[in-house]
């Protein structure tokens, strides 16, 4: 009747096993799994997709880029690890009927046999909902936030209904954010008549979103001329309803990079909000949602942990703090909700712990880097947590095409940037909100190295910094 935790780890985009695994599958590789803590793994576009006869590398990584952009494999990314909780997960409602069937059973067969009942559930422990957290890198954090969003619009079926899911999803997923100033009974009109159909539990809290990095939605194509008249670019991000805005997600952290420049890679910003557990927005369920968006130093994959494990040492600096972090903020959710719905005289909980629960040998030597007589299969140390690893430039040449393609000014990130209708992004900085936080290890950096100046770490930014700060 405790509340088991149920973690979902999407994988980045090309994204394998091997010598450059990211934090996602480093996570996944060292969680404890048991009859309370239920983990599945979903790799990411062009790596393990099934057999092929012919397709190597530049295969994959064409599968992995039409991933990227257009978002090919992203249904079977999600409905996989949909129909995986589905089948998985168990509500507080779920349990108590299936504890009255077994005691119905249990007494009936104590009755044919002639002995007595045996000794049922303390029915003065708690009946707990499951917890469900989500991870993710890349386009596997885009693919996290569209699975919540999935679940706080629809909800989750029944096992025997699995099979008409297809088109539910497909419902959901053709809703972004541009048509969410319609109101939302012409919007939600398919979907809804899917929910009547399937009849799912649209009551499903989700614990956390674990974030690394997410890659900004997807590519859209406007008609030019169309788009000319409008002031508009012929290609544009569209986002899916409620991949920046969730109140049915307790817990989000997001960890971002400062030096990531890509046009294809323009970070997605979680927007806060008021967590009720749902969509339904009773007063009484309001709680708070807790959100911690922080900037490390590094490129796109320096964050999601994927260089080579002796180079990656910024990840394990981002991969600690989700650890730690998540462990904390549900130290606080657990506290407010303690206090908000207090347990009725004589009634007790089994507590599942806070955060997830990590092998203690796996963390200490694979992702702190504490023993070093361990290496990996090709013979390298583990890194160390180190804010002055190398980082690993993104901008390579296939790249860079996409970054004379125009924008139009509504879109402008970096102000510096001139144009008047359109603009040529031209390797635009990321612009650094004031609300998010930036880690210490920046600041290191920059103490440490004369020549590490990122120009979105303005003068009013680097007053926020840490009080050993002397550059």
């Amino acid at each position: 009747m405790r509340a088991r935790k149920i973690i979902i780890c999407f994988d980045g985009t090309g994204n394998i096993i091997g010598d450059n695994e990211s934090n996602v599958l480093k996570l996944y590789k060292g969680l404890v799994q048991s009859d309370t803590q239920i983990a599945h793994y979903v790799p990411g576009v062009g790596t393990m997709d099934g057999p092929r006869l012919f397709g190597g590398t530049l295969s994959r990584r064409i599968r992995a880029l039409a991933g990227l952009a257009f978002g090919m494999g992203l249904e079977d990314d999600v409905l996989q690890a949909y129909r995986f909780l589905c089948r998985t997960y168990q509500s507080a409602a779920d349990k108590r009927a299936a504890d009255s069937q077994n005691r119905k059973r249990l007494k009936t067969t104590a009755q044919e046999l002639g002995i007595p009942v045996p000794p049922g559930r303390d029915s003065l422990i708690r009946a707990e909902d499951d917890q469900i957290y989500i991870f993710g890198f890349s386009r596997g954090a885009y693919a996290a936030r569209i699975l919540a969003g999935f679940i706080h619009n629809f909800g989750l079926v029944d096992p025997m209904r699995l099979h008409m899911i297809t088109e539910a999803f497909r419902a959901y997923r053709i809703i972004t954010e541009h048509d969410r100033g319609a109101p939302n009974s012409v919007v939600f009109k398919t979907l809804r008549q899917y929910e009547a159909a399937l009849r799912p539990n649209g009551r499903i809290p989700i614990r956390c979103l674990g974030l690394f990095d997410t890659v900004a939605s997807m590519v859209r194509f406007n008609r030019p001329f169309t788009s000319l008249m409008n002031f508009r670019s012929p290609m544009e991000l569209a986002t899916h309803a409620n991949a920046v805005q969730n109140s049915s997600v307790r817990i989000v952290l997001h960890a971002m990079a400062v030096d990531e420049r890509r046009s294809m890679f323009r970070p997605l910003h979680w927007k806060s909000g008021t967590y009720y557990g749902n969509r339904f927005r009773r007063p009484q369920d309001a709680r708070t949602q807790f959100v911690r968006q922080r900037w490390f130093p590094g490129y796109h994959s320096d964050i999601g942990g994927s260089p080579r494990e002796y180079f990656s040492g910024i990840g394990k600096i981002t991969l600690t703090w989700m650890l730690d972090e998540l462990e904390r903020c549900d130290r606080l959710a657990d506290a407010e909700d303690n206090r908000a719905r207090p347990l009725p005289d004589g009634m007790r909980r089994i507590h599942p712990g806070h955060g997830v629960r990590i092998k203690a040998k796996y963390r200490a030597g694979f992702i702190e880097g504490k023993n070093q007589s361990r290496r990996t299969p090709d013979g390298q140390r583990y890194a160390k947590p180190d804010a002055l690893a190398p980082l690993h430039d993104s901008m390579s040449l296939p790249w860079f095409p996409l970054e004379i393609l125009p924008k139009t000014t509504l879109r402008r990130d970096w102000p510096a940037r001139p144009g008047w209708l359109w603009y040529l992004p031209l390797s635009e900085p990321r612009v650094i909100p004031d609300s998010d936080q930036i880690d210490e290890s920046v600041y290191e950096r920059m103490q440490r190295w004369r020549f590490y100046r990122p120009i979105n770490i303005t003068r009013s930014k680097r007053s926020a910094q840490p009080d050993n700060w002397s550059g």
